[in-house]
């Protein structure tokens, strides 16, 4: 599953030019990027234990599954924009690659 969300984050890069693509990769080397990443892992994980005791204390009552189901699309939404860089470094990659298969075919 893994592999699959990282091939669609991928193909979002795949109409955009490579130069935008490049300043996008390079957000993953500065610093405050990792700090903004922290601290959304910390809020997201605050919100988890914070829903777990809510659930243990109100276990009685029917679980509010939109709410359930806007969280969780939130953080996904969160996750993909905080693994924007990665993706796109990788995008870059593959581009290369393709282009230096398709060099090595057209010179053999």
């Amino acid at each position: 599953m893994a592999r699959t969300t990282l091939a669609r984050r991928e193909r979002i890069y795949s109409d955009l030019d490579p130069n935008v693509i490049a300043q996008i990769a390079s957000l993953s080397r500065d610093t405050r990027w990792e700090l903004l990443k922290e601290v959304y892992e910390r809020r997201r994980r605050e919100l988890s234990e914070c829903l777990g005791r809510q659930q243990l204390v109100f276990s009685a009552q029917p679980v509010n599954q939109r709410r359930v189901d806007y969280t969780a699309g939130f953080w996904a939404g969160v996750q993909a924009i905080l693994h924007a860089p990665d993706s796109a470094e990788k995008a870059l990659e593959r581009a290369l690659s393709d282009q230096e298969r398709i060099n090595r075919l057209v010179s053999d």
